[in-house]
């Protein structure tokens, strides 16, 4: 979640459902984790954010809303779980538990158990440059144009340990990367929402909705 910040902010959104392999010898694996959606908004102020996270619960009505509770997210993450109680489930970010987050993510991934959506169609997206104005905001929900941004997220994602005894990692986009067909500044927002859910890879059931939601600064 996030306030009204010169930073530029980013809150996404990933919503998943859980289902079990088709595979009887794969189900000792564990679920399938099948991204059904993302949204990213920038630069939201954070009534408006609060507005629109709370449609999107209560639409899609998942089991677990997984949140980032460190920082800036800190205030959406009080809200919702005033909101919505039991069904919030906050986290915070530190070495540790963005160390969780990034095996936890590299499991599901390697196991194949991490599904991503097929984009049917072309998308209608059109890409424009964000403008810096003090009221300017961006609100992203194309399935085509999110799924491109995590996979080069992905790409740009770097890891390496980060202590002695190698039992913490640090990982993500280094800082200052751009893309060299804009110039934009890639961040991680996509990949560390996705690295939430997969947080909750032994705690839900076959058939539960989940979604993972993060605020990072757009520096």
């Amino acid at each position: 979640a996030k306030g009204f910040y010169d930073t530029r902010d980013a809150t996404v959104v990933t919503m998943l459902m859980v289902e079990e392999p088709e595979d009887e010898e794969r189900r000792a694996e564990g679920f399938i984790w099948k991204v059904v959606g993302r949204r990213f908004y920038r630069n939201v102020e954070s009534s408006k954010l609060k507005i629109y996270l709370s449609k999107l619960i209560d639409t899609w009505h998942p089991e677990q809303v997984t949140i980032d509770n460190t920082g800036i997210g800190y205030d959406m993450a009080v809200y919702l779980q005033n909101k919505y109680n039991d069904q919030i489930a906050p986290f915070n970010i530190c070495a540790l538990g963005k160390t969780r987050m990034g095996y936890g993510l590299m499991a599901l991934a390697n196991s194949g158990r991490w599904q991503e959506y097929k984009v049917e169609g072309q998308s209608d997206y059109e890409y424009k440059p964000f403008k810096q104005g003090e009221n300017d905001c961006e609100i992203i929900e194309d399935p085509g144009e999110l799924q491109r941004r995590f996979y080069k997220q992905l790409r740009y994602c770097r890891i390496e340990s980060s202590s002695d005894d190698g039992k913490l990692i640090k990982w993500g986009v280094p800082d200052g990367a751009r893309d060299p067909e804009t110039g934009d500044l890639i961040h991680d927002d996509l990949v560390m929402s996705a690295a939430l859910a997969a947080l909750d890879d032994v705690e839900m059931n076959c058939g539960d909705s989940v979604f993972s939601t993060v605020t990072y600064p757009e520096n």
